[in-house]
């Protein structure tokens, strides 16, 4: 059978790996939308009339 104590040192890495990933993932896009706001230029204004 298998010790818990390894099932919890997995499970923690395991959700340790996914935060990580999840937060890169999202820092990435965050900056990448910055990027396409600086890019493009303000339409929202014109849309509103």
């Amino acid at each position: 059978s298998f010790p818990i104590i390894i099932i919890f040192v997995v499970m923690v890495r395991v959700v340790v790996i996914v935060c990580y990933f999840s937060w890169f993932v999202k820092s990435s896009l965050r900056s990448e939308w910055i990027r396409s706001r600086e890019r493009a230029p303000p339409v929202l204004e014109e849309q509103g009339e």
